[in-house]
């Protein structure tokens, strides 16, 4: 329903609309928090995946719509759709979000249009592998040099 409120026809309400996205991830997250402590053996990522919570069709298509509206070049509530993008990155991970919002366009290049998501990165970004660090960061941060 959110993906579906996110289409032009309910411009008027996307404020409110980017509000819930956030809401919704955050609420996610905590719901992850409560389980994981409830359960201390087994890690995040795999709680994630046994509840499939991370893994939804439905959280992808939002995460990529708000990508896509956060691409615009004169997209007008860009605040909001980061701040529901960063709790998606705070509950999904980095490497999931990287994966569903590529920076890279190819070996040599990184889409000069997300370069946006480099400061949301640097403050969301909760934990992570370090070899996704040595494997994927690095390189993009050679690139941007």
């Amino acid at each position: 329903m959110i993906h579906k409120a996110l289409g032009y026809e309910y411009l008027e309400a996307w404020c409110y609309i980017l509000d819930l996205t956030a809401l919704l991830f955050q609420v996610i997250s905590i719901f992850c928090f409560l389980s994981f402590c409830q359960c201390c053996t087994i890690q995040r990522s795999l709680l994630l995946q046994v509840t499939g919570k991370a893994r939804s069709p439905q959280l992808v298509e939002i995460l990529r719509s708000l990508a896509e509206l956060r691409d615009f070049y004169n997209f007008s509530l860009i605040n909001d759709a980061e701040y529901a993008i960063g709790a998606a990155i705070r509950v999904l991970g980095l490497e999931t979000v990287l994966n569903l919002i590529p920076l890279k366009v190819s070996d040599n290049a990184i889409n000069l249009k997300r370069t946006w998501l480099l400061p949301l990165l640097k403050d969301c970004v909760l934990g992570g592998s370090l070899t996704f660090f040595m494997e994927t960061l690095l390189p993009i941060a050679a690139l941007c040099e």
